[in-house]
């Protein structure tokens, strides 16, 4: 579910290597822009991405906090999104 272009980090278009939780609820539909409370944050999302290494495979190999304004329970049920080096979405897990 990851990039190996993403091996030198994001380049320079929109969610280029990004992980990101989006409001949709479904792999199958649109997934929707990323989740957060607009009225509490700015898109904590933005700047979020994963970096590939080639005799590992793919990994974030360090935690993130993202401040999304929401309650983590609030978050169940909607969409994690991995973006390609490109910013095209790759892969989609409902978080439960």
């Amino acid at each position: 579910g990851a990039d190996p272009e993403c091996e030198k980090g994001p380049g320079s278009e929109k969610n280029s290597c990004g992980v990101h939780v989006h409001e949709g609820t479904s792999c199958e539909s649109g997934a929707g822009p990323h989740y957060y409370d607009s009225s509490k944050a700015t898109d904590p999302w933005c700047c979020i991405s994963y970096t590939t290494y080639s005799s590992a495979g793919s990994a974030l190999d360090v935690g993130v906090l993202a401040s999304t304004g929401v309650d983590l329970k609030d978050v169940e049920g909607r969409t994690l999104i991995v973006h390609d080096f490109q910013g095209a979405r790759i892969a989609c897990a409902v978080l439960k």
